[in-house]
């Protein structure tokens, strides 16, 4: 069952389009308070050769999951580094088991992928905006970091365990 609704990610990423730069800055403040593994995950791809002018989105993404955590009203942990490198293993385990699949099994493999992930909206609302930005720009190498660091921050989020 999805820890955040449909209602509550458009809620949040509507908040956060509508925020003007010095409140997303407050946010980002905010974030890296409670979250400072998500925030620092993506800062790091500054390092690993992102460009600055490739930054919007990885940090729109980040400030929209964020902000829906908020809004769930979960008291959430935060999110380890030890989280962040499990879910980044078990992620490019799985891409590295599709490469040796035959088209049909890799289709039904990814199918099962997203059948079993715990927060689909989420999913969805990643893939689909980091598809439309390789659609509306020259795809450079170093997006490849930036779609493993936002595949890697919705399952953090997804699968990180929760307080009793």
């Amino acid at each position: 069952m999805s820890r955040i609704s449909r209602i509550t990610l458009a809620s949040a990423i509507s908040t956060v389009d509508a925020m003007n730069r010095h409140h997303q800055e407050d946010l980002a403040d905010e974030l890296f308070k409670s979250q400072p593994n998500l925030f620092g995950s993506v800062l790091a791809l500054r390092k690993l050769g992102v460009p600055a002018d490739r930054m919007e989105l990885p940090v729109k993404i980040l400030l929209g999951c964020f902000q829906a955590m908020k809004e769930s009203n979960i008291a959430w942990p935060v999110i380890s580094e030890q989280d962040l490198s499990r879910q980044l293993k078990r992620w490019i385990s799985s891409v590295q088991m599709g490469e040796y699949l035959t088209p049909s099994l890799r289709k039904y493999s990814t199918k099962v992928y997203i059948d079993a992930h715990p927060e689909k909206d989420l999913f969805a609302y990643v893939v689909t905006s980091m598809a439309q930005w390789q659609t509306d720009s020259t795809a450079q190498e170093s997006d490849r970091y930036a779609m493993m660091a936002m595949q890697n921050l919705i399952n953090c989020i997804a699968y990180v365990e929760l307080p009793k």
